[in-house]
């Protein structure tokens, strides 16, 4: 399906990695320019990649288990 597609697309759209951060659009659009987070850049559209906002996830959330 479409959405397994999307779940497993190495991948992400700003749009979908702030949704997954629970960030707005602009404070990712932030951390993108700050390098906080790198974006990849395919012709004239900006993603990231999912292997980093997942790594971004799960270190927070490990530091909530502290």
């Amino acid at each position: 399906t479409m959405e397994t597609e999307k779940t497993l697309h190495p991948l992400m759209t700003v749009q979908e990695a702030s949704e997954r951060l629970r960030l707005t659009k602009n404070t990712l659009n932030n951390w993108l320019s700050q390098g906080r987070i790198k974006r990849v850049k395919i012709g004239r559209r900006t993603f990231v990649a999912r292997k980093e906002i997942e790594e971004i996830l799960r270190n927070a959330l490990q530091l909530a288990d502290k």
